[in-house]
């Protein structure tokens, strides 16, 4: 399965779409799809780099909603 991230890989430019590999879950684990997620005015701040203490690259967001994609069988 594929999955996608948006990166900041450098203050004031344009974000970039990643895409990855998305790990099997191990047993008991559930992934996670993100469903809407939206930028805040903190956001807004380490994307312009007035907030540099930041490590980028960084994928910015602080409100999601997620939905459950899929789920490992639990093993007994």
């Amino acid at each position: 399965m594929k999955g996608r991230i948006v990166v900041v890989k450098e203050y004031g430019k344009p974000f970039e779409i990643e895409e990855y590999d998305v790990p099997e879950p191990e047993s008991g684990a559930v992934i996670l799809r993100m469903t809407q997620a939206g930028i805040c005015g903190s956001d807004l701040h380490t994307y312009r780099g007035d907030q540099t203490q930041q490590y980028i690259p960084l994928s910015p967001t602080l409100e999601e909603l997620w939905d459950t994609k899929a789920r490992a069988l639990l093993k007994f």
